[in-house]
C-alpha cells in the first residue's frame, strides 16, 4: 500500500478488505479491515436476489471510535458499494 499519504486521503488511495463469513442458515458477519481498522457487522440473505445481504449497518455506529465517525461511516458505505459493484454481491442496509 501507499504510504506518506495524509489521513485525509489515505482510505481513498487503500482498498479495503472485505469479506463475508456465513454462519449458517440466513445469517452471517461481513468483516471491514483497513489499516489498523477492523469492523464486523452482521448481515442476513434477504430472500430476495435482487436485494441481496441486508447488512445491519446500524452495528457499525458503536464501533466507531474516531475523530469524525460520520465522515468514517460514509466512506465505509461507500467502500461497501464499491465491492458490490466489483463482486457482484448485492448489498442493502
Amino acid at each position: 500500500m501507499t504510504q506518506g499519504l495524509s489521513n485525509h486521503s489515505h482510505a481513498m488511495h487503500q482498498h479495503p478488505s472485505i469479506t463475508l463469513e456465513p454462519h449458517g442458515g440466513i445469517h452471517g458477519t461481513l468483516h471491514y479491515a483497513l489499516g489498523s481498522e477492523r469492523y464486523t457487522v452482521p448481515y442476513e440473505h434477504t430472500g430476495d436476489y435482487r436485494l441481496g445481504l441486508l447488512v445491519f449497518i446500524e452495528e457499525l455506529n458503536a464501533q466507531l471510535k474516531c475523530d469524525a465517525p460520520k465522515s468514517r461511516r460514509s466512506q465505509i458505505l461507500r467502500d461497501l458499494q464499491t465491492w458490490s459493484i466489483q463482486s457482484g454481491q448485492k448489498l442493502t442496509w
